[in-house]
C-alpha cells in the first residue's frame, strides 16, 4: 500500500499557481485537522467538543457522520495505510486511536499533561504526542494502543517532524527556544538546538535534510541544517506562524499566519514568498492532501475550513 500512495504522488501533475477552491463552515473552533489522501476524508477536532467533524475531500463538504473520541482535541492525525485515526485530548489527558474501517475504538492510552501534537510514522506504526504541561514527547505504538515510553525534552513541546531515513523526531519548544532532536531507535534526546523565540512548529524537507521551524516570537521561519545543527537562514512571515506544512512535490512551505488570517507559501529552495493567500480567521493548523494536491486550513476563530489547491 505505501509504495502505491509513493506512485501515485509522483504521478501528480507539475506545480501550478496556489489558489482557494472552497470555504467550508465546521463546528466550534477547529484545533486540529488530518487529511486522509487515500479515504479521500478529511478529520477535523475542537477544543470546544468532543466529537470529530469529518469532511469529503472530493466534494469538500461537511458530512453527517460524526466520530465522538474525547471531551476538548486538540489534535488529530491519521495513519492511511493502517487505517487508523490519533485524536489527542487535553482535559484527560490521553490519545484515543479509532479504526476509521469499521469505525472502531481501538484503545485509549494516557500520555502527559496538555497534549498538543500529535505526528504518525507509517513505516514503524509510531504515534508521538507531545505534552506541554510536562515537556514531554510520550511513543505509542498504534499497532498495540500501548505506550512505548516517555522521553523528556524542553519547556511546552509544540509541534514535530519526522526524519524517517535517519529516524530522528524533531521537537519545538515554545517555552525555551530549543529544538530537541530524538533518536526514535533508542528514544532518547541527543541534541539540543537553539532556533530562536518561541518555535511553534516544524517541517522537515527529506530530499535536502533541511528542517523549517515556525517561529511565534519574531514571525520567521528558521531553516535547520540537520546535518550540522545550524541555523542557515530566516524567512519572514505574516504575523505569529502557527502551524506549517510542506510539499515534497513542490518543494513548497506553507505557513499559517495566525493573527493575520492569511496563508503564506514560500519557495524553499530560493526563500523567495509566492503568495499570500486569505483564508479565514485564526488559522492554527494545516493538512496537505499530496495525491489530491490539496492544502486544508484549520480557521479557529470563524470556525471554517479553508480548501487551497496546489
Amino acid at each position: 500500500m505505501l509504495t502505491t500512495v509513493l506512485s501515485l504522488l509522483l504521478a501528480v501533475p507539475a506545480a501550478r499557481a496556489q489558489k482557494v477552491i472552497a470555504t467550508v463552515q465546521v463546528p466550534s473552533e477547529p484545533a486540529g485537522i488530518a487529511a486522509d489522501p487515500i479515504a479521500r476524508r478529511v478529520y477535523v477536532c475542537s477544543l470546544e467538543s468532543s466529537d470529530v467533524s469529518v469532511l469529503d475531500s472530493r466534494s469538500n463538504t461537511l458530512l453527517a457522520e460524526t466520530l465522538t473520541l474525547g471531551i476538548s482535541l486538540t489534535a488529530v492525525a491519521v495513519d492511511p495505510t493502517a487505517r487508523r485515526l490519533y485524536a489527542a485530548d487535553r482535559d484527560l489527558p490521553r490519545v484515543t486511536l479509532f479504526a476509521t474501517n469499521n469505525r472502531t475504538l481501538l484503545g485509549r492510552v494516557s500520555v502527559g499533561e496538555d497534549p498538543s501534537a500529535l505526528l504518525v510514522d507509517p513505516e514503524s506504526s509510531r504515534v508521538f504526542v507531545t505534552s506541554r504541561g510536562t515537556g514531554t514527547v510520550s511513543v505509542l505504538d498504534g499497532s498495540t494502543s500501548r505506550l512505548v515510553t516517555t522521553v523528556t525534552v524542553g519547556r511546552a513541546p509544540a509541534g514535530m517532524a519526522y526524519d524517517p531515513t535517519a529516524r530522528r523526531l524533531f521537537v519545538a519548544n515554545e517555552g525555551d527556544d530549543t529544538l530537541s532532536v530524538i533518536d526514535t531507535t533508542r528514544f532518547r534526546v541527543t541534541a539540543t538546538l537553539n532556533v530562536g523565540p518561541e518555535p511553534a512548529a516544524a517541517a522537515f524537507d527529506r530530499a535536502t535534510a533541511r528542517l523549517f521551524v515556525a517561529r511565534r516570537g519574531d514571525d520567521r521561519v528558521a531553516v535547520v541544517d540537520t546535518a550540522t545543527h545550524r541555523v542557515l537562514s530566516t524567512i519572514p512571515t505574516g504575523a505569529l506562524p502557527s502551524a506549517l506544512a510542506f510539499s515534497p512535490r513542490t518543494g513548497r512551505l506553507y505557513v499559517a499566519d495566525t493573527l493575520d488570517g492569511t496563508l503564506t507559501v514560500l519557495d524553499t529552495r530560493t526563500g523567495a514568498r509566492l503568495a499570500l493567500l486569505p483564508v479565514g480567521a485564526a488559522p492554527s493548523a494545516l493538512s496537505l492532501d499530496e495525491l489530491a494536491a490539496r492544502l486544508f486550513v484549520a480557521n479557529r476563530d470563524d470556525s471554517t475550513v479553508t480548501v487551497v489547491e496546489e
